[in-house]
């Protein structure tokens, strides 16, 4: 799955370059979500949206996308996973993980609320100051998909170092 996340570019520019996002993520046969921006998201025709705390409602999302489209949500401890489970969230993201300098004022996840959090019934993605170095500690609380941006694309060798999490996911 490959997300768009832009804080900064205007909602002209965010369809734009979510439209090229899409015909890049069918080519590869893989979904395509927008981070935030719901209506950036229907404009483009998006696979789905990722709904960060703040951000309009799920069933707002769902109401605008339609039922076949993937919401996510974000969440930072068991209680918040379960209420965007109970409100019809497709996949939590939950964190931070570890610590990371996108959000250096959050503190990460204990590895407990994590190992609880894994138990929900749909998909759940840890994010936050993930490598390929860590991701054994993520499995080990149940957690087997991960979202990431700087370990690929702060590493100077972004093939690389994609391989490398995928090798570390499968282990």
């Amino acid at each position: 799955m490959l997300q768009l996340r832009d804080k900064i570019s205007s909602t002209r520019q965010m369809i734009a370059t979510s439209r090229i996002l899409k015909k890049i993520a069918r080519r590869y046969r893989a979904l395509f979500i927008v981070n935030d921006r719901l209506e950036v998201a229907a404009a483009a025709g998006a696979d789905g949206v990722h709904i960060g705390r703040g951000d309009v409602t799920i069933s707002t999302a769902r109401a605008v996308l339609g039922t076949e489209a993937i919401i996510g949500a974000s969440a930072g401890s068991l209680r918040a996973a379960s209420c965007a489970r109970a409100d019809g969230a497709d996949y939590i993201g939950v964190g931070p993980a570890f610590r990371t300098p996108i959000k250096p004022k959050i503190a990460p996840l204990l590895f407990h609320s994590m190992r609880l959090i894994a138990k929900i019934d749909i998909p759940v993605f840890a994010i936050g100051g993930i490598t390929a170095r860590n991701i054994s500690v993520l499995k080990r609380c149940g957690i087997s998909r991960v979202a990431v941006i700087r370990a690929i694309s702060s590493s100077g060798r972004p093939f690389a170092a994609t391989a490398s999490l995928i090798k570390a996911l499968a282990q």
